[in-house]
């Protein structure tokens, strides 16, 4: 073809645009990209790729991850491989290179079904054997590794309920366990004031079920809670004692009435979904739970679904189960296998 012949001369003189011009005449846009590709020219690549030729956008994209780590910028080459929807790849880039931390944060975000492998890969090449406590481990990384991201996102709420993910059914390591629940109690004192109470009372009893009565205790006294009916005393937050001990980067005292806030600020006009929401976001279920019910029974139920799952999914049966009984059970099929793991897990927990 007189076109190609051109084109493969024009390249060879280093003239690119031209190169590229008789290339598409002579309907050869797959050489025209290798020709950008070769020259990594990524933004011609790609231009002539969607025109001409959309099913190799990815292997342009893949090209060019390709070169980023080569040249060690493994950042910009993770987000061009996830951009090409090859996350997998990532994932090898970061395992070849022993960046561990790296390649378990991609799995967890886009193929949690690899972490087990990445572990298994990673003990391997320690010369360890595969242990069969490995898969606390994995779901350990996995659920701080997602309430980091949720963190980061600015997902606040979201963040706190995945830290408190982590329980003594996981993984027996306390230090893991008490590091979780005080990130829980920090982002949720510093970020969400409408949960901070609950989850200060929550974090507590979990640390009285690992055999840590002394920091149950400083945390509830430095939020000012009492501990014997959970409720918040007026008075000032006491600094912790000791080093290691649980400190909040501010005194969990003064906690504002989001029931209160919520309600003002639906007085005078119709309750909006969006005011629901952003209760529930604030972790101010009650607040939630009534304005839900002024939209009518099927906004409440939904309502009462989503609470009792972030109360079971946090590690906490029988506030799921209490929930439901109170804010109401709908009789959907879709939710039957939430009712099934609720009543399993309390009468599992009542043995």
């Amino acid at each position: 073809d007189v076109h190609q012949k051109r084109a493969m001369f024009l390249e060879d003189e280093g003239r690119f645009e031209e190169a590229e011009a008789e290339f598409i005449q002579a309907e050869a846009p797959k050489e025209a990209i290798e020709m950008h590709v070769h020259n990594k020219d990524w933004d011609a690549a790609s231009r002539v790729a969607e025109q001409y030729a959309p099913e190799l956008a990815t292997d342009v994209l893949v090209s060019r991850a390709t070169s980023l780590k080569e040249e060690k910028e493994y950042s910009k080459a993770e987000a061009t491989f996830v951009k090409a929807k090859k996350p997998e790849s990532a994932i090898k880039m970061y395992s070849d290179e022993g960046l561990w931390d790296d390649a378990l944060r991609v799995a967890a975000d886009y193929l949690p079904g690899k972490v087990r492998e990445i572990h298994l890969e990673m003990q391997s090449r320690a010369g360890e054997p595969a242990k069969a406590s490995s898969s606390d481990a994995e779901a350990q990384h996995e659920c701080v590794t997602r309430a980091r991201r949720l963190e980061r996102e600015g997902n606040y709420s979201g963040a706190v309920d995945a830290y408190l993910e982590l329980t003594s059914r996981i993984t027996k390591d306390q230090r893991a366990l008490e590091n979780a629940w005080d990130a829980a109690v920090r982002v949720a004192v510093g970020n969400v004031p409408g949960k901070a109470r609950t989850v200060v009372q929550e974090v507590a009893a979990r640390l009285r079920g690992i055999g840590r009565d002394d920091r149950a205790e400083e945390l509830l006294s430095s939020a000012g809670v009492d501990a014997r009916s959970g409720v918040q005393q007026p008075q000032v937050a006491r600094k912790p004692t000791r080093p290691g001990s649980a400190k909040p980067n501010r005194d969990i005292v003064g906690f504002k009435n989001s029931s209160q806030a919520a309600e003002g600020s639906t007085a005078g006009g119709d309750v909006s979904a969006a005011a629901v929401e952003e209760a529930a976001r604030r972790g101010d279920w009650d607040a939630a739970h009534e304005l839900a019910g002024k939209l009518g029974p099927d906004v409440a139920a939904s309502y009462s679904i989503k609470h009792a799952t972030m109360e079971l999914r946090g590690g906490n049966p029988e506030a799921a189960a209490d929930i439901l009984a109170e804010r109401g059970a709908p009789a959907d099929p879709r939710y039957f296998a939430l009712y099934k793991e609720v009543a399993g897990e309390v009468l599992g927990g009542a043995q």
